[in-house]
């Protein structure tokens, strides 16, 4: 009951997550994952949740451990632990929630099949509901995200497996960190990303093409008037260092390899007037199959660290004295994490015979033999006091990547049996996690009438007595041969 099914968001930002293209049981890498909610989207996704013994929904361990794997990251402490918290609430066997620079993740398993890159923006196009955002836009801001925004769309890029599908969005108008970004993005990949057409999906969104033309105007807060800078000369002369690749990509051959400028109308810019919502930009990209990226497709010439996320180089887009001003709030990484909230390192309950030992023990008492030892894993090696269950895309990415400093790993199922000592198992079901084992488990199953449910759910003390003589619930429970949990 404290999980809430119903969540109101404006339809606009569910669209990234759905031009993704996500299916049951892919490798999904969402780069910049706070809040959390297009997490939670994707995770939801992969929620085939087997209702009932019945079958409704295929009960098989293939089928909950077959759930594939939603990686969401994120740098910023304390947007971290929100994101946690909606990962949290899913619980969901497929869901890892890291927290490291988007431009520096661990190996993670490999290459992921969909990679989704809501970078840090402006949000300009959330004025409608934020209109307090208006008093303090400046075009510098756009400036100064670009280039954090093109290394983590590489960063993204670079992790994309062949044939596989990547988003690029922001909900911010301006094409320097829209079109600019995709297009530097196309031209940097040579030929191994392309930008897709979507405009036969979701037909009727209203929408409006890409621009192949923009122009770049530069100004902070100290400026009364904006200045239309004509190029990278231009913004140098003024003392501005403004990377080429916030203009139009060049006319000549290069571009023209590329399908540029023209591509970029494969865009889609999602305008507030057209759909009574808020704005987005969305850029659909797919790897191409038999396309290696080039080896400095993730080298930059500036690498210094910005006063933004940790690595970003970001602030040398704009005079240094504006750079931090010039940042949005949720630009300016703080990277510590709250003291209530720590990192741990995940191990397979296998790896330590102990703990191999008490999860056997679990499997056979509860008669879940059909689920693998290897898919269940404990917070801080050596220790059983919380269980947790995950995908077989989650396993891998823990068992591959065991520097990973991860906050959420699957679904606690199992937890210490600390109060009835006298069981003939150490570890009781948890909550949270019963609706996932219920289908599978073979003993210490139960079943209750609609009265008894409600009874039970009432939270008093029930005794066997107090349950009428021919109640099928009763008479499980009595023939059960130990204490302890049960489903």
């Amino acid at each position: 009951l404290d999980i809430p099914k119903t969540v109101l968001r404006k339809a606009v930002s569910m669209v990234p997550a759905e031009f993704l293209g996500y299916e049951r049981g892919l490798r999904v890498l969402d780069m910049c994952g706070a809040p959390g909610m297009k997490t939670r989207q994707l995770i939801e996704s992969t929620m085939e949740t087997p209702a009932s013994r019945s079958g409704l929904l295929d009960p098989t361990a293939r089928a909950i451990l077959g759930s594939g794997a939603v990686v969401a990251n994120e740098l910023d402490g304390r947007r971290c632990c929100m994101l946690a918290h909606h990962v949290l609430r899913c619980r969901s066997p497929a869901g890892l929630v890291v927290h490291h620079d988007a431009l520096a993740l661990p190996h993670l398993g490999g290459d992921f099949d969909r990679v989704l890159c809501d970078v840090p923006c402006t949000g300009d196009g959330t004025i409608r509901k934020a209109p307090q955002l208006l008093a303090g836009w400046r075009p510098n801001r756009a400036i100064a995200l670009h280039a954090l925004q093109l290394r983590i769309a590489c960063a993204g890029a670079s992790r994309l497996a062949p044939g596989g599908r990547m988003v690029y969005s922001t909900c911010a108008f301006s094409p320097v960190e829209n079109e600019a970004v995709v297009a530097a993005l196309v031209s940097r990949a040579a030929g191994a990303l392309e930008i897709v057409d979507c405009s036969q999906e979701l037909p009727t969104l209203p929408r409006r093409p890409g621009l192949e033309h923009w122009e770049v105007f530069a100004g902070a807060r100290h400026c009364k008037t904006a200045v239309d800078l004509r190029d990278s000369e231009d913004a140098f002369q003024r003392g501005l260092d403004v990377p080429a690749s916030a203009w139009p990509p060049p006319p000549g051959e290069p571009a023209e390899r590329q399908g540029l400028p023209s591509a970029l109308r494969r865009c889609m810019r999602f305008y507030p007037h057209l759909g009574d919502s808020g704005g987005f930009f969305v850029a659909v990209l797919r790897r191409v199959d038999g396309q290696t990226l080039p080896q400095n497709f993730n080298r930059f010439d500036c690498d210094a660290a910005a006063p933004g996320r940790a690595g970003s180089g970001g602030a040398d887009a704009v005079e240094r004295e504006d750079a931090v001003e010039d940042l949005p709030e949720d630009a300016v990484c703080k990277e510590a994490l709250p003291t209530s909230q720590k990192e741990a390192s995940y191990a397979s309950v296998v790896s330590v015979q102990k703990t191999r030992d008490l999860i056997d023990n679990a499997l056979a008492f509860y008669g879940l033999e059909e689920l693998p030892a290897e898919n269940f894993f404990v917070r801080n090696e050596g220790e059983a006091r919380n269980v947790y269950l995950v995908s077989d895309g989650v396993r891998d990415a823990l068992n591959t990547s065991p520097e990973v400093r991860a906050l959420i790993a699957g679904v606690r199922v199992f937890d210490e049996n600390r109060f009835l000592k006298g069981s003939k198992c150490s570890l009781r079901l948890c909550q949270e996690g019963v609706h996932w084992l219920g289908p599978l488990m073979r003993r210490r199953c139960c079943s209750a009438s609609a009265e008894e449910f409600l009874r039970l759910l009432e939270g008093t003390k029930v005794n066997f007595a107090d349950l009428p003589s021919g109640s099928e619930l009763r008479q499980e429970l009595e023939s059960l041969d130990s204490q302890g949990s049960v489903a």
